[in-house]
């Protein structure tokens, strides 16, 4: 059970890494992968516009995701290497 201090740096730890992902990641792989994804868009025929509460949301949820899958991962690795 985190406490004290070490409940205060899961806050700030979680903080970090959706600020990261959020800001620095998203443009990155969006800078990088953009010409290719409009190609396949517009061969596709999908849609010009998605609604920008849209995107937010599959961000949130597919970043819950993430952390879920690494806390529960991470957990079993920690028990495994003894260090939890």
């Amino acid at each position: 059970m985190l406490y004290g201090t070490q409940l205060a740096g899961f806050g700030v730890l979680q903080a970090v890494y959706f600020i990261h992902y959020l800001f620095s990641s998203q443009t990155s792989y969006v800078e990088a992968l953009y010409s290719a994804f409009l190609a396949m868009h517009l061969a596709s025929g999908v849609p010009v516009n998605v609604d920008l509460p849209k995107v937010f949301r599959l961000g949130l949820i597919m970043s819950l995701i993430n952390v879920a899958i690494w806390e529960v991962v991470g957990t079993f690795w920690w028990r495994f290497l003894c260090l939890y």
